[in-house]
């Protein structure tokens, strides 16, 4: 089965354009391109990006000595350094 059902399997150029751009923006081409197919609800693919961005965020803010957190009450997205460097295999 295509992935673009309505264009005879054929890629827009804008899709062509994507397989360059940074992981980000490939991560939300691929899922509004499975909201296109899938044909969910509006409330549904709304909460389906807001949770693909939150992890997206989530995965570079625990590297990032000045992100925030999302959560109410929390203090802090960041990994504390000697987890990061233990997840890493580095011994501090």
């Amino acid at each position: 089965m295509s992935p673009y059902p309505d264009r005879g399997g054929a890629a827009a150029p804008q899709d062509v354009a994507a397989t360059t751009d940074n992981v980000a923006i490939q991560w939300d081409n691929a899922a509004l391109q499975t909201i296109r197919v899938t044909k969910p609800g509006p409330p549904i693919a709304a909460r389906a990006l807001a949770i693909a961005h939150t992890a997206m965020y989530h995965a570079w803010a625990a590297y990032d000595d000045q992100a925030a957190g999302t959560r109410l009450g929390e203090d802090s997205a960041r990994l504390k350094r000697a987890k990061r460097s233990e997840s890493a295999g580095v011994v501090v």
